[in-house]
């Protein structure tokens, strides 16, 4: 039996390392959609902190989400070049990924073939790693950190005062939804004094944001949301945290360069994952004592999580589909909820794995047109420009746009090697520098 946890542990995590790997050097530097402007910001940090002076940026005196990510991404930089530090926070991404996932599945005896699978979609390799959102990311496995803790420890003063810092730091949405998983904790342990004077350092960090923050800045979207209806947005939504995605590179569009059958054969990849985790579902409740699982937090924190998703508008906070940000951390709430220590029957197991094992292959196939259209565009001249934002179709639907920063990032690694400051404007105003004359 630790044998076979042993490999099924193995497995899954060769299977993660392969796919970000392949990811990360197919390009020049790790093509996470958004991943390149966090690069950007955190050089510029780096040298408004030497004190090189600028008349474009400024440095944020107050605490801001998302420092958490960019901090290590500045660090990175004090030593490598911009594009190799894409890989490295990218790789280790992916190894503290895997041992928060290790860790949430030994410490509720979480079947692995169940667990691995489920976890790596909604968490790991989920739509927001592809959009390159690697504050969120972080943000996750400070929320799998903290669920890894045992029970008594998750109530303790020290560690509720600890980890909704960490989630500050790492993303708002990580924040809101750690407080709830808190909230649930300490409402069935009896211990909502204790919670309560924990989030107080968290909670001081909010308000001093909330005072000093701007706007964000306008969103930059792949199609616009706003012409969609709310309640397909929402299973839509729902649908992205199956395994099947679409890269999109330039002018390469995996769906519309392959045709129907790859966006079909998706959709299917999609539909049987989330079959076998409704027969899952079903499974535990017949197995498991239905009082046990209304007994656990985790089914609360996760229901509440739900309904602030569903109540989310398409756009808001300076973010679009706000919603999905809440949607993982609910997904893992209700993991735990209803299929801690239960075995399953071998088919749904099957039928989960095997999805995330389709919807991996397929990704990879589209991965590998996507570098090949993208070095032999690197080749000419005259390179077309990065994929805009589209109208609603087939093609646009879970698609990534791997390069979208491309000359952005191009530029950094020849600024990085000129030791010059940027001036290329922000694309995003959330993280630790400010336009110049902003707050």
């Amino acid at each position: 039996m630790q044998f076979s946890k042993m490999w099924t542990t193995f497995f899954f995590s060769i299977l993660v390392l392969i796919i970000i790997s392949l990811a990360v050097f197919s390009f020049p530097y790790a093509p996470l959609e958004d991943l390149p402007e966090w690069i950007y910001q955190g050089y510029i940090f780096n040298k408004l902190v030497a004190g090189a002076p600028s008349l474009d940026f400024s440095l944020k005196t107050f605490p801001v989400p998302y420092a958490l990510f960019q901090s290590i991404v500045s660090f990175c930089l004090i030593f490598v070049s911009p594009m190799i530090t894409s890989r490295i926070v990218i790789l280790l991404y992916a190894a503290l990924a895997l041992f928060a996932v290790y860790r949430v599945i030994l410490r509720y005896r979480l079947d692995g073939l169940v667990a691995w699978p489920l976890l790596i979609s909604i968490v790991i390799l989920n739509s927001p790693f592809w959009n390159g959102y690697m504050g969120y990311q972080f943000g996750l496995i400070v929320i799998l950190l903290y669920l890894g803790l045992p029970d008594d420890s998750q109530t303790d003063t020290r560690w509720v005062c600890l980890f909704p810092v960490l989630a500050f730091f790492a993303h708002g949405w990580a924040f809101v939804s750690i407080l709830v998983l808190m909230g649930a904790n300490a409402l069935y342990q009896r211990r909502v004094a204790a919670g309560c004077v924990g989030i107080v350092p968290s909670m001081l960090l909010l308000v001093w944001y909330q005072t000093y923050s701007v706007n964000p800045g306008a969103l930059n979207e792949l199609y616009p949301v706003g012409q969609i209806n709310i309640f397909a947005y929402k299973i839509y939504t729902l649908l992205k945290a199956a395994p099947f995605h679409n890269p999109i590179a330039l002018s390469f569009n995996a769906s519309e360069q392959y045709g129907t059958a790859y966006l079909t054969t998706g959709l299917l990849i999609d539909a049987i994952f989330m079959l076998a985790l409704l027969l899952l579902v079903v499974s535990a409740i017949r197995k498991s004592d239905l009082g046990l699982i209304l007994r656990r937090p985790q089914l609360l924190a996760g229901g509440l999580l739900v309904l602030i998703a569903a109540g989310l508008p398409r756009t808001g906070f300076g973010m679009a589909n706000p919603g999905e940000r809440v949607l993982y951390p609910a997904m893992v709430a209700l993991t735990i909820a209803f299929f801690a220590e239960i075995k399953f029957p071998l088919m749904p197991k099957a039928l989960l794995g095997g999805a995330l094992l389709g919807g991996v292959a397929l990704f990879t196939f589209g991965l590998i047109g996507a570098s090949s259209h993208y070095r032999a565009a690197a080749a000419v001249l005259d390179t077309p420009a990065p994929a805009g934002k589209q109208t609603i179709s087939s093609e646009a639907l879970f698609g990534h746009r791997l390069v979208q920063f491309d000359e952005k990032m191009k530029l950094l690694e020849r600024a990085w090697h000129d030791d010059l400051m940027p001036t290329e404007p922000l694309a995003f105003e959330t993280a630790l520098i400010a336009p110049r004359g902003g707050r």
